[in-house]
């Protein structure tokens, strides 16, 4: 996030830590701009991130801290690279949104009758950076 590692975190915690440095470690962090774009900050979570069967939609959430700029990209890919469209919505909160997409249905043998688990890669960036957890497989 742009700021230097004065001091480890096993070194905060001693007894004769340099309080020098660490002053001057977290004095770093004022200088932060209010608005930093760091998809570090984001979440992404939700059944549809984990686990997706055939023709079903499934739902997952994306969480931006509400000051943040910086634009969520979301690409759902199905099991031969191929773009799922999905739709997103508004969530309960500032800074939430709810990606909504259906998987495509797997090549299989006409015998199989239950809905596969498809194998769907969900790529969840910030600014080109991924989220933590990303690139999903459901």
């Amino acid at each position: 996030i742009g700021v230097d590692e004065l001091i480890l975190p096993e070194e905060m915690v001693h007894p004769k830590v340099d309080k020098l440095a660490l002053m001057t470690y977290i004095a770093q962090f004022r200088n932060l701009p209010e608005n930093y774009v760091d998809a570090n900050r984001c979440q992404a979570y939700g059944p549809g991130l984990v686990e997706a069967l055939e023709g079903e939609p499934t739902t997952f959430t994306v969480v931006k801290p509400a000051e943040m700029e910086g634009e969520i990209v979301v690409e759902v890919k199905d099991h031969n690279g191929n773009v799922v469209s999905h739709q997103v919505a508004p969530g309960e909160e500032e800074g939430m949104f709810v990606y909504t997409y259906t998987p495509t249905p797997l090549d299989r043998n006409d015998d199989d009758e239950e809905p596969a688990t498809g194998v769907c890669h969900i790529q969840v960036t910030v600014e080109d950076k991924n989220v933590p957890g990303s690139v999903f497989v459901a």
